[in-house]
């Protein structure tokens, strides 16, 4: 498997939401997190990827209870793989 390069987070503030982040690979922004008052209470933190017009067809987004969780959503769509088997390799 061909190692990914690491994702970055880039705080970008839009408002008073100060929870917002924008996720970075190689310097080009591949994804979002950020707080929505429409999540579900116990996963506050949205991400978003694959927005781009480039990218569209792949679009995803989910919610997760920790910025660290968003940040493997993110990571796990990038890698192609489903959320359950990426995870496998997020929490090593």
């Amino acid at each position: 498997m061909t190692e990914r390069p690491p994702l970055i987070l880039k705080r970008n503030p839009v408002g008073d939401n100060q929870e917002d982040y924008s996720v970075l690979e190689n310097g080009v922004i591949v994804g979002r997190i950020f707080t929505v008052p429409v999540a579900p209470p116990d996963r506050p933190r949205m991400w978003a990827t694959g927005h781009s017009a480039a990218t569209v067809k792949r679009a995803a987004h989910g919610y997760e209870p920790t910025r660290e969780a968003a940040i493997g959503g993110v990571f796990c769509r990038r890698a192609g793989a489903g959320r359950r088997e990426a995870e496998k390799d997020w929490d090593r």
